[in-house]
């Protein structure tokens, strides 16, 4: 009788310890998701950089998991840049990972935050991916509590139509409590950097 409630005390144990890890992950993801949901801003001062970024959630019964969408506007006008949905998922070893997809319709889903039926009414049928598997940001904690993020360039394939090649890219982010940092580079077959800025050197756009 002792072996059998030790044994069923065990099993409860393992149980108990597994939803925990469960529940552990599910919170970092939350937690993650929400640090991004919000308004970024290069500085006013800043003479080469004028970017407003802005990242809403997307609650659609037809997405499970944790879907945003984001806007990129450029300029002093606030021309309208880059529309594009990211699902953000755990993975086994922790870190997180972000899957970009395009949207069929960008039109529609224009300055999104304020027409969130239509955000919510997002199925996969109005996605496409925007690049391969490769091209997924893969996010880490790091020690000073920050997440960085990054697209490898080694996986990361895409046919640029402007240059009539195969490209790899590479990017690479830094989100905190008070900042969103990111940059990106591109290179040919060869490994020569066909544009973007050196390792460390960042845009940097600041939560509004």
């Amino acid at each position: 009788m002792r072996g059998r409630v030790g044994l069923a005390g065990i099993f409860a144990s393992v149980a108990a310890v597994w939803a925990s890890a469960v529940a552990s992950d599910a919170e970092t993801l939350e937690r993650f998701a929400d640090l991004m949901t919000d308004t970024f801003a290069t500085a006013p001062d800043d003479p080469d950089n004028n970017f407003v970024d802005r990242r809403v959630r997307v609650a659609s019964a037809a997405l499970p998991g944790v879907w945003l969408y984001y806007q990129l506007n450029t300029g002093p006008e606030r021309k309208l840049y880059r529309q594009r949905v990211i699902e953000l998922a755990r993975a086994d070893d922790g870190a997180i990972v972000q899957t970009t997809y395009e949207l069929k319709a960008p039109e529609t889903y224009v300055d999104g935050w304020d027409r969130p039926a239509a955000l919510n009414a997002l199925t996969p049928d109005d996605l496409e991916p925007f690049a391969n598997q490769g091209c997924a940001q893969v996010w880490r904690l790091t020690t000073e509590g920050a997440w960085r993020g990054r697209v490898d360039p080694a996986t990361c394939r895409i046919f640029s139509q402007r240059r009539g090649e195969e490209i790899a890219i590479e990017a690479e982010a830094i989100l905190d409590d008070e900042t969103y940092r990111q940059t990106e580079r591109g290179f040919d077959a060869s490994g020569a950097k066909l544009f973007g800025s050196e390792p460390g050197d960042f845009i940097v756009l600041y939560r509004q």
